[in-house]
C-alpha cells in the first residue's frame, strides 16, 4: 500500500468513525460491540471516542511533512493505547470476548494504516525487489 494510499484510507477512517460516532452514537457502539450502548451514559461517551477521531483526522489533513509524521505517530500511539485498552476489559471480563477482539483488531488496523502512511510496517509499499522488513 503506498503511503498516499494508507493516508487516505486513514482519513476515510478517522473522519468516517467520527462522524457514525457523533451522530448516531447508539448504532456506532453496537457496531463496535460496546456492551450496553442504550445506557444513559452510553451516547456521551461514544462522542468523546468520536470527536476525539474526527479531531485526529483533522490533523493529518491540516499538517504537512514533519508535522504530519508528528501527528501520525501520536496517532499510532492512541491506536495501540486503545488496542491495550480493549485487551485489559477483555482479560478482566469487563467486555464480551469478541468485543475486546474486535477493539483490538480495529485498534492494530489505525496503528499499521499510521505506519503505512509513515512508510513503515507491514502494510507498507516497497520497490520491487526489496524484502519486508523482519519483525
Amino acid at each position: 500500500m503506498s503511503r498516499r494510499a494508507a493516508l487516505l484510507a486513514l482519513r476515510i477512517v478517522r473522519f468516517g468513525l467520527g462522524m457514525l460516532g457523533w451522530l448516531v452514537p447508539e448504532k456506532t457502539s453496537s457496531l463496535m460491540l460496546l456492551d450496553d450502548p442504550s445506557s444513559p451514559s452510553g451516547p456521551y461517551l461514544m462522542r468523546l471516542f468520536a470527536v476525539r477521531d474526527f479531531l485526529m483526522g483533522i490533523e493529518i489533513t491540516a499538517t504537512h511533512d514533519r508535522e504530519l509524521s508528528r501527528q501520525l505517530q501520536l496517532g499510532i500511539a492512541v491506536d495501540l493505547i486503545d488496542v491495550t485498552a480493549g485487551a485489559i476489559d477483555g482479560l478482566t471480563g469487563r467486555a464480551r470476548p469478541l468485543g475486546a477482539v474486535y477493539r483490538a483488531v480495529a485498534g492494530t488496523i489505525g496503528a499499521s494504516l499510521g505506519a503505512a502512511a509513515l512508510g513503515h510496517g507491514p502494510l507498507a509499499a516497497r520497490p520491487p525487489g526489496e524484502p519486508p522488513p523482519n519483525l
